[in-house]
C-alpha cells in the first residue's frame, strides 16, 4: 500500500539530489568558500574609488524606485508616446557634446571639481525638473539635464582608474557593477510600487523625485568633501575649438583602429543594434505594459523586481554550469530573440 508513496519519495529525493549537484553545489561552493574573498573585494578598495563607488548608492537607490515609471510619468504630464522617444533621441546629440566638454574641463580643472560641477548641474537639474513637473516642458528640461550626465563620465571613470594597477582596476569595476545592482535586488523597485499605491501615480512620482533630489545633493556634497583632490591635470588647448578638433581626431583614430580589427565592423554593428533595441525597450516597455496591455501602474515595479531576480538566478545558478560553446549559442539566441 505504501509502495507508490515510497517510490514517489525516492524519485523526488533523487531528483533533488541531482538538481543540487547540477545547479546548486557549484554556486553554493563559490558563495561559501570564497565568501571571504568576495568580502575582501568590497573592503579592499582604495579611498578614492570607495567613495566614488559607494557614494553612487545615493543615486542608484532612487533610480531603482523611479526608473520603471519615468516614461509613463512623462506621458501623464503631457508628452505623447512619440514625443518621449523623439526628444530622448535628440538629447543624445547633447550627450555627445557633453563628453567633449566634460573631458576638456577635467583636463585643466581637475577631475574632482569637474565631477562635482557636472553632477550638480545634470543630476540636480534632472531631479528638480521632475520633482516640480506640472507639464510636458518640465519633462523636456529633465531629458536635457539627463543628457548632460555625459559630461561627468570622463571625470568619473578617470577617478575610478586613477592611481591603481590594471588588476585593481578590474576589482573596482566588478564591485561597481555589484553595487549598482544591489538596490534592485533589495526590493527598492517594489518600494516605488507601494509608494504609488498609497499616494497616487503623479503625487508619488513628485515625492520620489524630491527624495532623489535630496539624495543627489548629499552625494555631491560627500564627493566634494571626501574625494581626494585629483592631481591629474593637462595643459588646456589654445581654445575650445582646438580642443574639440583634437578630441574628434582621437575618436576617429580609435574608431579606425577598432574597425581594422578582425570582425570589427560586425561587432560595431551588433553593438549598435543591441543598444538601439535596449534603448527602445527602456523608453516604451512601461507604456506598452500599461497603455496597451492594461497593467496596473504600480505593477511595473513587480516586473522590474522579477526581471532582476531572473538575472541573478541565471548569473549564479545557470551560467556557472554552462560550457563555453553552449554559452556562445545562448548569447546568439539572446541577441536574435531578445
Amino acid at each position: 500500500m505504501l509502495q507508490p508513496v515510497q517510490t514517489f519519495l525516492s524519485s523526488a529525493y533523487n531528483l533533488a539530489e541531482e538538481g543540487y549537484e547540477i545547479f546548486l553545489k557549484k554556486p553554493l561552493f563559490l558563495l561559501g568558500d570564497h565568501g571571504k574573498k568576495v568580502g575582501g573585494l568590497f573592503l579592499g578598495l582604495p579611498r578614492r574609488q570607495a567613495i566614488a563607488v559607494y557614494g553612487g548608492l545615493l543615486w542608484v537607490i532612487p533610480i531603482a524606485m523611479v526608473s520603471q515609471f519615468e516614461s509613463l510619468y512623462m506621458v501623464r504630464l503631457g508628452l505623447s508616446e512619440t514625443e518621449v522617444g523623439v526628444y530622448k533621441a535628440l538629447m543624445n546629440l547633447v550627450g555627445l557634446v557633453g563628453f567633449f566638454i566634460g573631458g576638456y574641463v577635467a583636463d585643466f580643472w581637475g577631475r574632482h571639481r569637474a565631477i562635482v560641477l557636472f553632477d550638480s548641474i545634470s543630476w540636480g537639474g534632472y531631479c528638480l525638473s521632475l520633482a516640480l513637473a506640472s507639464g510636458k516642458w518640465w519633462c523636456v528640461s529633465a531629458m536635457f539635464f539627463m543628457a548632460l550626465v555625459s559630461a561627468s563620465v570622463p571625470a568619473y571613470y578617470g577617478l575610478l582608474s586613477e592611481g591603481i594597477t590594471s588588476r585593481k582596476r578590474t576589482v573596482v569595476f566588478t564591485v561597481l557593477q555589484i553595487v549598482n545592482q544591489a538596490p534592485f535586488a533589495l526590493f527598492f523597485p517594489l518600494l516605488g510600487g507601494l509608494w504609488i499605491d498609497h499616494r497616487g501615480f503623479i503625487q508619488a512620482n513628485h515625492d520620489m523625485y524630491w527624495l532623489f533630489t535630496v539624495l543627489v545633493a548629499i552625494g555631491v556634497f560627500l564627493r566634494w568633501r571626501l574625494l581626494p583632490k585629483s592631481k591629474v591635470y593637462e595643459k588646456p588647448p589654445a581654445s575650445w575649438v582646438h580642443g574639440l578638433r583634437e578630441g574628434v581626431s582621437q575618436y576617429r583614430k580609435a574608431l579606425g583602429g577598432f574597425l581594422k580589427r578582425p570582425a570589427g565592423k560586425e561587432l560595431l554593428f551588433c553593438g549598435f543594434l543591441n543598444d538601439w533595441i535596449l534603448n527602445v525597450w527602456a523608453v516604451y516597455a512601461s507604456l506598452y505594459y500599461v497603455n496597451h496591455l492594461g497593467l496596473r501602474d504600480s505593477n511595473l515595479s513587480v516586473i522590474q523586481q522579477g526581471s532582476t531576480y531572473v538575472g541573478i538566478l541565471i548569473l549564479f545558478l545557470l551560467i556557472p554550469n554552462l560550457t563555453r560553446r553552449f554559452m556562445a549559442r545562448i548569447l546568439g539566441l539572446d541577441h536574435l530573440f531578445g
